[in-house]
């Protein structure tokens, strides 16, 4: 039977207690005779509290154990309370979905999760694998400090460190991250891995590959990057051919040059002033190995095999390149490009070039000419390429685009194709319209998933003039 006298007064019932039971500990004596016992129900539920609180108090830690070290401390402010409180909802199973939005707007704004949201956090990193990099980056030294005591450190790796054998057995996305460190801390080494795998490799797999080098590749890479453009993926070459043209060392860029060079010519003076194209009379063999083709490709309508060659050889050269050759603004290269003859091939070369290898200020210069034709050329009505140009220049030149095409070739161009694949600000003249084609995307259930990602797009794209009625829209 318990021997504890305040257990024993409460089993019993305080009626029966016939003197109180004694303090439990001397260091409680004072405390527990200042109870008065005269009301015996309140004075036992105090008598509970004291000798909880001593019992507490009073534990003997573990012997030879010691501290963990202390946690830095935060350099980032945490989130604000009315943000944090949102995150608890999403945490709490509310719109899951945008918890990737939450932690992507609480790390662009340079700050950390609060406290009481950390062991949440941790345990959702725990859970999925896909958000730990999101999570990562709002921890702050409190987080990371808290998933070392809790043997979570494993899950968030340190940034730019991949674990060495990541490239012999790793994930793709390990794979990826362990070449993008090592191209900046050692470029040989990275270099001689990924000429080693590559023969082995997918299509998907080295595609991935080359969007880590994108436009900066370094000169251990170019070997393996001239032979990529004769990929049998056209991606890959693509990618290649994009890594390539921001090397103007290259030999493969010499050689792109070099061909294309012949090519146009500025003739007549003043006023008469135009740019004419002579077209190659035959397909070199050695283009081939360039990444070239030699057959038109099906639904390049209005492209007979020399026209084709020409797109691709001028494809190949940056069009900052055309500004070196003829000594003037690439703006004022366009307005020479009016002969009937030759304006609409020349100008889908260069389209492909401003697309696939892209320059700033030359894809902006080519954009804004393209506003002002009536008619535009083939390749630019092709919607993988009118996405790519969009996505190339700055924001204001492709709202701009969109607004002047709007009523010709985007009529025919689907609004939520391109809606999903641009960040830029829509217009308020082409507003209406794609609201209308975006209506049917809306009304799909589950609303959580479906709908608000659309709906938060469309507060931040439309502009403010078009709110109110798209609201009024939006609320039938």
């Amino acid at each position: 039977m318990n021997s504890d006298p305040l257990t024993t007064l409460l089993l019993l019932g305080t009626g029966r207690m016939q003197t109180p039971p004694a303090a439990p500990f001397p260091a409680v004596s004072g405390a527990w005779e200042g109870l008065d016992w005269s009301q015996p129900e309140s004075a036992a539920l105090s008598a509970c509290a004291l000798q909880a609180a001593a019992t507490n108090a009073g534990f003997a830690p573990r012997p030879n154990v010691s501290l963990p070290p202390a946690c830095p401390a935060d350099q980032l402010p945490t989130a604000a309370p009315g943000a944090s409180g949102l995150l608890r909802r999403i945490l709490g199973g509310e719109y899951p979905e945008c918890l990737p939005e939450w932690l992507e707007c609480c790390a662009a704004a340079h700050h950390t999760a609060a406290p009481r949201d950390l062991p949440a956090l941790l345990d959702k990193a725990g859970q999925d694998a896909s958000k730990r990099p999101l999570i990562a980056a709002v921890l702050g030294e409190r987080g990371r400090w808290l998933a070392e005591r809790l043997d979570l450190a494993g899950l968030f790796p340190p940034p730019g460190t991949p674990p060495d054998d990541a490239w012999d057995i790793g994930s793709l996305p390990q794979r990826t991250a362990w070449l993008q460190h090592h191209r900046t801390t050692d470029p040989a080494r990275a270099a001689t891995a990924l000429t080693a795998a590559w023969p082995q490799e997918s299509g998907e797999t080295r595609a991935a590959f080359l969007t880590v080098i994108g436009n900066t590749p370094t000169p251990d890479e170019i070997p393996l990057l001239e032979t990529a453009t004769s990929d049998r993926k056209r991606e890959v070459r693509l990618l290649a051919r994009t890594a390539l043209m921001a090397r103007p060392d290259s030999s493969w860029t010499t050689r792109a040059i070099a061909r294309a060079r012949p090519l146009l010519k500025v003739e007549g003076k003043l006023l008469t002033k135009r740019l004419v194209l002579q077209l190659p009379e035959t397909f070199d063999p050695a283009w081939k190995a360039d990444g070239m083709e030699e057959k038109v490709p099906a639904g390049s309508k209005g492209l007979g095999p020399k026209a084709w060659w020409a797109v691709q050889l001028l494809a190949c050269v940056p069009l900052s390149a055309w500004e070196q050759a003829f000594g003037m603004d690439f703006s004022k290269l366009l307005t020479l490009n009016k002969d009937p003859d030759s304006a609409s091939v020349i100008l889908s070369g260069w389209l492909e070039s401003a697309t696939t290898g892209p320059e700033p200020t030359t894809a902006a210069a080519l954009a804004a000419h393209l506003a002002t034709l009536e008619k535009w050329p083939v390749s630019a009505l092709l919607l993988p390429t009118f996405q790519r140009l969009l996505s190339v220049v700055p924001d204001e030149t492709a709202a701009h685009l969109v607004e002047t095409a709007e009523a010709g070739i985007l009529a025919k161009h689907s609004p939520a194709q391109l809606f999903t694949a641009t960040t830029f600000p829509l217009p308020a003249s082409a507003a209406p319209r794609w609201l209308k084609a975006l209506l049917p995307h809306l009304q799909h259930q589950p609303y959580p998933i479906l709908q608000a990602p659309t709906v938060r797009q469309l507060a931040r794209r439309f502009p403010a003039s078009f709110l109110t009625e798209a609201l009024a829209v939006l609320a039938k």
